[in-house]
């Protein structure tokens, strides 16, 4: 899958978010609606499948909405695809990815 280009965008004055942030939010609490208007009507499975979509729905949304605090604060925290400007951006990624995988070692014995 080839990643699209991302046009610079920025939001108007007084916003928060760019006008395709703030679509993109809207269009992933659609994608729900219609994910429930499709999903079966198990008492046993539905409440928990829902439950599972909506989890990921929101954090890609959060995703998203924290573009704000990322135009807002740029000296803390990033824009989704960039990095802050100054700071060794893979070290803190690297850190966890190690010690992620070095947990999992111990869990899995692998």
């Amino acid at each position: 899958m080839t990643v699209p280009e991302r046009p610079a965008a920025v939001p108007a004055d007084g916003d928060l978010l760019t006008v395709e942030e703030r679509a993109l939010v809207r269009d992933l609490g659609r994608w729900y609606t219609r994910l429930a208007a499709v999903t079966g009507d198990s008492p046993r499975t539905r409440e928990d499948d829902l439950r599972e979509a909506e989890f990921h729905v929101h954090a890609l949304q959060r995703a998203v909405m924290a573009q704000a605090a990322a135009r807002a604060y740029p000296a803390e925290f990033r824009l989704l695809g960039e990095v802050i400007p100054g700071r060794h951006d893979n070290h803190f990624q690297g850190t966890l990815k190690r010690l992620a995988y070095s947990r999992a070692r111990k869990i899995f014995g692998r």
